[in-house]
C-alpha cells in the first residue's frame, strides 16, 4: 500500500484553520502528541487526487522566530519534518498580520497553498483582496474561502492536487536577511556541501544559526553522521561568533524585515471599497 500524503496545517491563532481542517477530515481524525513535549495536534485523513492524504493541523502560531512551546514545535516540524506540502490557512480581514508567517514559510517549501479565510467577514468589513496579484507576488496558488459554510473548498483541494504534482518555486526575498551578511555567507558557504537544500530553503540556515532544539535529532533522521552533524554545529557556532548582534535581537530583526515585507504587499493587493 502506497505511504499516504502528508500535508501541514499552517496559520495563525482564530484564522479557521481548524474549520478548514474539520471540512477537509470529517470524522477521519485523532489527536496526537509531540514527541517530548506537552503539546497536542490534530491528525485526519482525506482523499485528494484519489489519493489518501494525512492533514496535520499544526498549533496556531505567529512566527518561527520564537522558542515558546507552540511556536517551537510547529517550526520544528515546518522545518525538519516529513511532509509533501503546507497548507497555509490566512485570515483575509487581517492580511497584514497573517502575511509574516506565510512569507517564512515559503522559504522552506515548494509545494504551498494559501487558503485566504473568512472572505465573508472581510467582504463585511469591506475589504478586498486582489487573490490574483498576491498569487503572483509570492508565487503559489491562493484560494479565498469561507470555510464555515464550504465555499472555496473544491479550489482549495485542486490547488493542492496541482501543487503535489507540479511544485513552483515560490518567489523569495533574498533582500530580507539582515546586515548580518558575514555570519550569513559563512555559515551559507559552510552548509552548501554539507546541506545542499539550504540552497533551495534559505530560512533553514536561520534555523542552523539559531541551532534549533530539532535540528541535530533531524539531522540524524536523515541519514546524517555523527561527523557531518557535528561539523555542521561548529559552522553553525562560528557564524554566531560574526553576528553582530546576540541571537534573540537576530531572531527580532529578522521577524521584523518579514512583517515589513507583508506590510508592503497587504497594501499592494487590499483595498476598502464603501458600502
Amino acid at each position: 500500500m502506497d505511504k499516504p500524503l502528508r500535508i501541514a496545517l499552517a496559520g495563525n491563532p482564530n484564522t479557521g484553520k481548524s474549520t478548514v481542517f474539520n471540512a477537509l477530515t470529517g470524522l477521519h481524525q485523532h489527536t496526537v502528541n509531540w514527541s517530548g513535549k506537552t503539546v497536542d495536534c490534530a491528525s485526519g485523513f482525506f482523499r485528494i487526487g484519489g489519493k489518501k492524504a494525512e492533514l496535520i493541523d499544526l498549533p496556531g502560531i505567529y512566527s518561527l522566530f520564537s522558542e515558546q512551546a507552540e511556536e517551537s514545535c510547529a517550526g520544528d516540524f515546518l522545518s525538519f519534518g516529513d511532509m509533501d506540502a503546507i497548507l497555509i490557512v490566512l485570515d483575509a480581514s487581517c492580511l497584514e498580520r497573517n502575511l509574516p508567517l506565510a512569507l517564512q514559510l515559503l522559504e522552506l517549501s515548494d509545494h504551498v497553498v494559501l487558503c485566504l479565510n473568512l472572505m465573508d467577514e472581510a467582504k463585511k468589513k469591506g475589504i478586498c483582496i486582489n487573490t490574483e496579484k498576491l498569487s503572483d507576488l509570492l508565487g503559489v496558488p491562493v484560494v479565498p474561502t469561507a470555510a464555515r459554510s464550504r465555499k472555496g473548498l473544491p479550489d482549495l483541494l485542486s490547488a493542492l492536487e496541482q501543487v503535489l504534482q507540479n511544485p513552483t518555486l515560490p518567489k523569495r526575498l533574498p533582500h530580507l536577511h539582515t546586515n548580518d551578511t558575514d555570519a550569513f555567507s559563512y555559515l551559507q558557504e559552510g552548509c552548501a556541501s554539507l546541506l545542499p537544500q539550504v540552497k533551495q530553503y534559505p530560512l533553514l540556515l536561520d534555523f542552523i544559526l539559531e541551532q534549533k532544539s530539532a535540528l541535530l535529532p533531524a539531522l540524524q533522521a536523515q541519514g546524517y553522521d555523527a561527523w557531518q552533524c557535528q561539523e555542521i554545529l561548529l559552522r553553525a557556532q562560528a557564524a554566531q561568533k560574526l553576528l553582530t548582534k546576540d541571537i534573540a535581537t537576530y531572531q527580532q530583526t529578522r521577524a521584523l524585515l518579514f512583517q515589513t515585507q507583508a506590510d508592503t504587499i497587504a497594501a499592494a493587493v487590499c483595498k476598502r471599497v464603501s458600502d
